[in-house]
């Protein structure tokens, strides 16, 4: 079976065959991307844009050979003439009939153009958009060589190029199928031009930002193949700031990145698109990942050390988290002059001081301020708002949207962004069932598709839906607040589905009023300083609490551990011994392997799994509490930075504190150090309580190793 995302001779013969345009376009955008790899100028290479003017026989000529080196096609040996043909190969005939298709093939590389070529020492080379056999092709070649020589008895071999010679060409530069293939292509990739052509509708007239300059050096010097490159470039600013255009334009100015360039807003997309680029050194690509967050930004980064001199990535982001060691480039918000110069080259109409006005109100946000420009007549006449909050709710928002939409965003609003489809298909489904709120996520999924463009209010990125600009989103969370939220804020946030806590705790925190904070902060703490040890065999209320956690580890592990120590060990084998306890044993356990990947939690967790242990319920399991406490404590993939000295002596305290169960464990732990046997423990996430773990410690050489096993062998 042909792989995912490629081509073949088939589909060239299809899609050129009678496309003269089309077929000139494509081998134009080859020849380009090949000269370039090759580390040819752009003068080097020389096209015809038009195949209705006459060109002598030939269409394109590359005035320099390339170095085998990096010349994979074997084509580009010496300076090359091509000649193309968007037709099958019979329909290559002479003119007048006085032969067959080696007179016809004879009088192509005669034209003037070509044969003065080739008595330069060029290389012909007849590309045909049709397939042929072996045999065919190397009469066609022998035809061609002997005409040649007939032109210049030094001749370089003439080479016949087919519609799967064209495919097998194609295939290394993935934004050229993409470009002249979307069929073969999943939808939520684009190449350059029409990634712009999606983006640049509302102002086709880009103006270049002057506080964003260095930015615009940033992404240039990191898609430069001449330069070393093995990390992920993410861009960053706030929803609605204009990181993607900015972006898109960046890459459009250098002609060289046309062919290079593939975008997509969906981070799952982007992971498979960069494995495919590092599983084929053929390949080269330039990604942009969009709606890109910490964790697949780590993903990406994972996969560039395997092809760093093929592939650069740029991640698009509206998070603000950092990925230790990687480049980032962050655009702060526009100021309103800039504002002001761009709504001037699209709205040139527009009278200034509306612009001016627009620009104001909005803030900073391009896309915001181009949608007041567009409906002018909800601004008031002299252009001043009582309040910002007051003016987008109230005579902006409600005006602009339908109820059923405003509803919506509204909806939306309530977290950073909301999963509707694919692995996080049930954030929007457990929303919207929330006994406070009354939507369908299929009507809101509906209502996005329709706002995504005008006015963009929701938008649609990958596999989630938010709301931007951030001004509209700040907007629209303290409507949501006041509507459902304030009538009874404790009825609200105890039905909230636990798995979306910690994002809508984010929401608060980045758009809520200190009252929201405060208030949210507390409740969810009070609760968690309510809990009893039933409530650790309690599915619902341990998922709660294991998500609160993820927020806000630092204030809510001691309660977690307080919570155990005063639960006797009899007491958890009881609760987590039915079905649902079972399962909340399972995060449990989860959750205190995950706090164990950081120093500073490393205390906790270990006293958690160990109590855990103490009274295990899964022995049939490889990863239970027990075996996962004795891995703590090996020389190397112990899954803590804690270094091996400061276990081992934890290690030897429990031990002299402990009789029965936890004397058994502890032998067992030795032994685990001393027989280093492997680990069937869960891998590390790339990103845990948002933040990249630390890596964990090891011993730096073989003889510090052995000091190790030493002490170890010493305190048995």
């Amino acid at each position: 079976m042909r792989p995912v995302w490629e081509i073949d001779g088939t589909g060239v013969a299809k899609r050129f065959q009678g496309d003269s345009p089309g077929f000139v376009r494509f081998l134009n955008r080859l020849l380009s991307i090949q000269a370039r790899a090759g580390g040819l100028p752009d003068t080097a290479v020389g096209r015809t844009q038009k195949d209705t003017e006459g060109d002598g026989g030939v269409d394109a000529h590359v005035d320099q050979a390339i170095l085998p080196a990096l010349d994979p096609t074997g084509r580009f040996v010496v300076p090359t003439c091509w000649q193309f043909k968007a037709c099958r190969t019979g329909s290559i005939k002479p003119k007048k009939k006085k032969g067959g298709q080696e007179v016809a093939l004879q009088d192509e590389i005669n034209k003037p153009h070509s044969r003065k070529l080739v008595e330069q020492g060029y290389g012909y080379r007849f590309c045909i958009a049709d397939d042929m056999s072996a045999q065919k092709k190397r009469q066609w070649e022998v035809w061609l060589f002997e005409a040649a020589q007939r032109i210049n008895p030094q001749a370089a071999a003439p080479l016949v190029v087919t519609a799967s010679d064209l495919a097998g060409w194609a295939n290394r530069f993935k934004a050229v199928v993409l470009e002249f293939f979307h069929d073969a292509w999943p939808g939520s990739l684009r190449h350059l031009e029409g990634w712009r052509g999606e983006i640049a509708g509302l102002t086709p007239q880009f103006v270049a930002i002057g506080s964003w300059e260095s930015a615009v050096r940033a992404i240039r010097e990191h898609v430069d193949f001449s330069r070393p490159a093995s990390t992920v470039l993410t861009v960053q600013g706030e929803a609605g700031v204009g990181k993607t255009r900015f972006t898109c334009e960046a890459l459009l100015e250098n002609e060289s990145h046309h062919a290079l360039v593939v975008y997509t807003d969906d981070e799952q997309a982007a992971c498979e698109f960069a494995g495919a680029i590092a599983r084929d050194d053929r390949l080269r690509a330039i990604l942009v990942a969009d709606e890109c967050t910490l964790e697949y930004r780590s993903k990406l980064g994972r996969i560039l050390p395997a092809c760093p001199d093929r592939l650069r990535i740029i991640a698009i982001d509206n998070s603000l988290q950092r990925v230790g060691g990687a480049g980032e480039v962050r655009l702060t918000q526009i100021e309103i002059p800039e504002v002001d110069a761009i709504l001037s080259r699209n709205f040139a109409d527009l009278p200034p001081d509306r612009r001016r006005s627009n620009a104001r109100l909005a803030r900073g946000f391009v896309r915001l301020a181009v949608d007041l420009c567009e409906h002018d007549i909800l601004i008031p006449p002299d252009g001043r708002v009582d309040s910002i909050f007051g003016f987008f709710h109230d005579d902006y928002l409600a005006k602009r949207l339908t109820p059923e939409e405003f509803e919506a965003v509204l909806l939306v609003s309530l977290l950073p962004r909301v999963g509707y489809r694919d692995d996080v298909v049930g954030q929007l489904g457990s929303l919207c069932m929330h006994p406070m709120i009354d939507q369908q996520p299929l009507n809101v999924v509906r209502i996005a598709q329709r706002l995504r463009q005008s006015p963009g209010f929701l938008a649609v990125g990958g596999r989630f839906l938010y709301v931007t600009p951030m001004l509209i989103a700040r907007v629209a969370f303290k409507t949501a607040w006041e509507r459902w939220v304030e009538p009874d804020p404790r009825r609200f946030l105890a039905g909230f589905p636990p798995e979306l806590i910690d994002a809508f705790v984010e929401r608060v925190q980045g758009s809520g009023t200190p009252a929201m904070r405060s208030f949210v902060s507390d409740f969810f703490f009070d609760w968690a300083t309510h809990l009893v040890p039933d409530d650790l065999g309690r599915e619902q209320s341990v998922s709660r609490l294991v998500h609160l956690i993820e927020v806000q580890p630092e204030a809510l592990v001691p309660i977690l551990r307080v919570l155990f120590d005063r639960t006797p060990v009899e007491e958890l084998k009881r609760i987590h011994s039915g079905h649902e306890g079972g399962r909340a044993r399972r995060q449990l356990v989860w959750l205190a392997e995950r706090l164990a990947h950081f120093e500073e939690y490393f205390a906790d967790a270990e006293a958690i799994l160990l109590r855990l242990a103490l009274a295990e319920t899964e022995s049939h399991l490889g990863n239970n509490a027990s075996r996962l406490w004795e891995t703590l404590f090996r020389i190397v993939l112990s899954g803590t930075p804690v270094s091996f000295v400061d276990r081992l002596g934890l290690l030897e305290r429990r031990l002299r504190e402990g009789g029965g169960r936890q004397l058994a464990l502890g032998w067992a732990a030795l032994e685990e150090i001393l027989a280093d046997s492997p680990v069937s423990g869960l891998a590390a996430p790339p990103v845990l309580f948002g933040r990249l773990p630390p890596p964990q410690w090891r011993p730096s050489d073989t003889e510090e190793r052995d000091v190790c096993r030493s002490l170890a062998l010493d305190m048995a």
